[in-house]
């Protein structure tokens, strides 16, 4: 997907909280979340598994809401994003009389589910690790600002051109 969410995006920030209630949800039920089936005889699990299912109910829809929204939009001219492209290759498949079935709306939906949530969940992890290594090390932290300071400066923030430059 070619969208970017920033810190004070409301649907970004409503995605992230159902993750991480999730996230701890899951990691407190424990081993039981692998023994599904117990759900029917343990009330606290069965109502931590109904939140969370709750929970997946609602991103799953904003997913599907997203993808029929490209469908309607869709101009094969102007690809905009990971959805165009894969409608697209839906499309040319159709085209060719060909059927695969690992293309269909529900494989792009789950694709962007994971796209968006596994990438920033690793991505936060990342930086949140990255910091605490850098405040435990401060002289890797003081190298790390002069290579920052050499390459951009201090007079403006960083941009993804200034990779080329390094």
């Amino acid at each position: 997907m070619d969208q970017q969410f920033s810190q004070e995006d409301e649907k970004a920030m409503f995605f992230f909280s159902l993750l991480d209630k999730n996230l701890k949800e899951i990691k407190d039920l424990g081993a039981l979340q692998f023994y599904v089936w117990l759900r029917h005889f343990w009330p606290s699990v069965k109502s931590s598994f109904g939140r969370i299912m709750g929970r997946i109910d609602i991103v799953k829809e904003t997913f599907k809401s997203l993808c029929k929204e490209h469908k309607k939009t869709f101009d094969p001219n102007n690809i905009r994003d990971y959805i165009d492209v894969y409608l697209n290759e839906m499309k040319e498949q159709e085209e060719k009389g060909e059927k695969n079935p690992n293309f269909n709306d529900l494989q792009l939906q789950i694709n962007i589910q994971d796209l968006y949530f596994a990438g920033s969940e690793t991505t936060g992890n990342t930086v949140r690790w990255a910091i605490l290594l850098l405040a435990l090390n401060p002289d890797v932290q003081k190298r790390a600002q002069e290579e920052i300071d050499s390459v951009i400066g201090r007079d403006r923030v960083p941009s993804y051109d200034d990779k080329k430059r390094y």
